[in-house]
């Protein structure tokens, strides 16, 4: 067994003073492309430890692309397969090994492209990234959607939710799969008659039962202001349940991002886009916060200092500041007559509450998304800003690298870790070579999003990562002293 000996930086709770600086790279190799409402996604697709690239949406002549990308590790992007995905816009995409090999493999959704029609297609990984089309496997076909691979049933295989609208239908629909990478559609989940058009899903265990649970934001009918915020909590017996959210109830048409951002321990929402109007905002242009009990109940913070948004609006958490908090970043309309577009970010002090930072080299847009990753592995999280230009005919594809620096005031103390297997399939083994003791660790996905939060009291730990789907995540160790490290590990 292959061990990698790591040296991990302490970052403790003393003063830290930081800079931020994002700079735009020039020479990305990414190729522009908007109306990629959920089309966008870094997933390491080949196993070397670098986070490759997948765009969907339509280039500069509106015509419908779906392109892979590979990373060099220093986040310059080589297009590797312009032919075998479908061409299309508006939809979604997801990573995950379906068939148990250890690669990741893709499903993908969309329309307006090229095959005509809205459309779903699931392409398996051959280890190496390349991709091949399951032709046996037929989902229902729709656009303006999203779609989540994730574990609903705890039977240790990735399950396909899929939401959007259809010809003459919306949908949001589950289908299991039987291990294999083949698939089943659940008609008895509760989910289905609650189908939406314009959608975003994020999958999160918002009650901690062990349960992943499901949020969701968009159209319920072709009626205006039908857009809702949803919570749907599994059941634990293949079921879920709509929970009411009277917290929920003035939210309109937006995106959301899930994440612990007053480091509680509990998955908190923010939502940004269409809201209430009033007479000194009647175009509703909105941004919340909502704080989660533990038991998946929110409510909405009061008076908080977030830029209100709207129009197909992009969100994302991630620690940019590599501080052990989530910030927060945003792009949306900020106004309607002129048109602007504008992209804000916001540290967070720790404790849920954001501070505007000004003067970024971020440019607005719609049309489009923020994609979060760390593409040069060097352990800061970058910005892919995806979206229409200047003329609404027109796309873009900036890629911000992260520059932060964390400079201590105190003396910088370093412990040895053994962290083992990486990758890892089942259990990752964690050995401490130093008199300090590991007090609790977290999981993050690599955007940021808390997924396990553990306590311990021993110097080697045994941590089951089974549960996780392919790809490559955060582990978070906290040692007796409350001082914090973080490394990133790949599961197969």
């Amino acid at each position: 067994m292959k061990q990698t000996l790591l040296s991990l930086l302490l970052i403790g709770t003393s003063s830290y003073c930081f800079s931020q600086n994002f700079t735009l790279d020039e020479d990305s190799g990414i190729l522009p492309v908007q109306r990629n409402w959920d089309e966008i996604a870094f997933e390491d697709i080949d196993g070397d430890g670098f986070v490759d690239l997948y765009t969907g949406g339509v280039n500069p002549s509106f015509s419908a692309v779906g392109r892979m990308y590979k990373n060099d590790g220093t986040g310059h992007f080589t297009l590797f397969d312009d032919e075998t995905f479908i061409k299309k816009r508006e939809g979604g995409v997801a990573f995950g090994d379906v068939n148990d090999d250890g690669f990741p493999d893709m499903v993908v959704s969309g329309g307006y492209g090229s095959p005509g029609g809205p459309l779903i297609k699931l392409y398996i990984n051959d280890s190496e990234g390349n991709f091949t089309l399951n032709e046996s496997i037929s989902f229902i076909n729709v656009n303006n959607g999203d779609i989540r691979m994730f574990d609903y049933d705890n039977d240790g295989d990735l399950d396909i939710l899929i939401s959007g609208k259809g010809l003459g239908f919306f949908a949001l629909d589950l289908y299991e799969n039987d291990g294999t990478g083949n698939f089943t559609l659940n008609e008895q989940t509760g989910l289905e008659q609650y189908g939406l058009d314009y959608a975003h899903i994020i999958i999160e265990d918002f009650d901690d039962d062990g349960f992943l649970d499901i949020a969701t934001n968009g159209r319920t009918s072709n009626s205006g202001g039908s857009h809702k915020t949803r919570i749907f909590k599994n059941n634990g017996d293949s079921t879920f349940s709509l929970m009411t959210q009277p917290a929920f109830d003035y939210i309109a048409a937006g995106a959301i991002a899930v994440g612990d951002i007053d480091n509680n321990g509990t998955l908190d929402l923010i939502f940004s886009g269409n809201g209430p109007s009033s007479d000194d905002n009647p175009n509703g242009f909105s941004s919340g916060i909502f704080l989660n009990d533990g038991n998946a109940n929110f409510t909405m913070v009061e008076n908080t200092n977030l830029i209100g948004l709207r129009d197909f609006p992009s969100i994302a958490l991630a620690d940019f500041d590599n501080d052990g908090s989530l910030d927060l970043i945003t792009m949306g309309r900020t106004s309607m007559d002129p048109v602007i577009y504008a992209t804000y970010l916001y540290l967070n002090d720790g404790e849920g509450n954001f501070a505007l930072v000004e003067e970024t080299p971020f440019t607005g847009h719609g049309y489009g998304k923020i994609t979060i990753s760390d593409v040069n592995n060097d352990g800061k999280m970058d910005v892919l800003i995806t979206g229409a230009g200047e003329e609404s005919n027109s796309a873009v594809a900036k890629l911000y690298l992260n520059n932060v620096d964390i400079v201590s005031t105190d003396n910088i103390d370093y412990i040895k870790f053994n962290i083992y297997p990486n990758p890892v399939r089942d259990i990752l083994h964690i050995d401490s070579f130093s008199d300090d003791r590991i007090k609790s660790f977290e999981i993050y996905t690599v955007t940021g999003n808390l997924i396990k939060h553990l306590e311990t009291d021993i110097n080697t730990t045994d941590i089951d990562v089974s549960f996780l789907a392919s790809g490559m995540y955060m582990l978070s160790i906290t040692n007796d002293k409350g001082q914090m490290s973080r490394t990133k590990f790949i599961k197969q």
